[in-house]
């Protein structure tokens, strides 16, 4: 039974790399054959099923695809650099929020595992999605660790999602401290949405539970305004008032740091994490999901693209 189960899994990771390998050639491909405002609208229909309205943006994913295809800040590519951007947090605030770092490697062969904690987190620091949580450095496979920080090191990020700011980052690995709860939790990572150094609304993505407090795979988003009212709008995900999350004890801090760091652009999401009531700086996002994630409902994708001034 165990072996049976194990077969499955591996057919199924086999199956998601094959899908994420097409998915990766298609995006070469039509990176050759559209620019980035044709692709932009090509991807737009494709998800949304809607034109892109590019001469009248009204809605929040609207505004977000002006804002991608005429950007051209060298601070938001700098803010953008997962590593660079440490530098940004500490000329705006401190290094006390920064997660403690323990490298940064331009291959994945320079990491001496040996040096290293048991625990910690390997990210490339030039795009969205690449990262590799490691509880336990003795399971961890490194053979198969390096061969996947070294493809991702190989990417740009750029021909995916057509963000500037992610076009001239050079790729680099950054290895940090695993932040994790007296219970070994990750912590909640909550995101400010910022329009003009203001943040008006904040999301916080949770996993469900079931009776015996064992997590789902499934996961929701909450979202909140300033004062800790969920509020009753989602952005790609659903939410769920039956998960209960106590307004954090330093949300006025969290508050007045997200402003400090989203003061210079139009629009920010500036992500901290939580845990033991200390606040950890996360990274900053000029195009949430690339401008990709549906805003239900209708009226509020319209009241969001009102806060984008442009």
């Amino acid at each position: 039974m165990i072996s049976k189960f194990k077969n499955i899994i591996r057919d199924q990771v086999k199956k998601n790399t094959l899908i994420k390998e097409i998915s990766n050639l298609k995006a070469k491909i039509l990176y050759l054959l559209l620019n980035d405002e044709q692709y932009t609208k090509y991807k737009f229909k494709s998800l949304h099923g809607e034109v892109l309205n590019l001469n009248n943006p009204r809605t929040f994913n609207e505004k977000l695809a002006v804002i991608k295809l005429n950007n051209r800040d060298s601070l938001t590519t700098k803010c953008s650099d997962k590593y660079t951007v440490r530098e940004y947090v500490k000329e705006k605030l401190s290094d006390n929020i920064l997660v403690p770092l323990f490298g940064v490697y331009e291959r994945a062969e320079e990491i001496d595992f040996d040096v290293l904690p048991d625990s910690f987190v390997l990210k490339a620091n030039h795009g969205s999605g690449y990262t590799i949580v490691c509880r336990d450095k003795l399971k961890m496979d490194k053979k198969e660790t390096i061969k996947k920080l070294n493809k991702w090191i190989s990417q740009n990020y750029f021909i995916y999602s057509r963000e500037w700011q992610y076009k001239n980052i050079s790729p680099k690995i950054v290895c940090e401290e695993l932040l994790s709860g007296s219970e070994g939790q990750i912590p909640e990572d909550y995101r400010f949405f910022c329009f003009d150094g203001e943040p008006k609304f904040i999301a916080v993505d949770l996993e469900s539970v079931d009776e015996k407090g064992n997590k789902k795979s499934h996961y929701f988003r909450n979202i909140y305004d300033t004062d800790w009212n969920m509020l009753d709008f989602r952005i790609g995900h659903e939410n769920n008032r039956e998960i209960v999350l106590e307004k954090p004890k330093e949300l006025e801090k969290m508050l007045e740091y997200a402003r400090i760091l989203s003061e210079d652009f139009k629009h920010a999401r500036i992500d901290f994490f939580y845990i033991n009531n200390k606040i950890y700086f996360g990274e900053i996002t000029f195009c949430h999901s690339g401008g990709m994630q549906k805003v239900y409902p209708e009226e509020y994708s319209i009241r969001l693209g009102d806060l984008i001034k442009i």
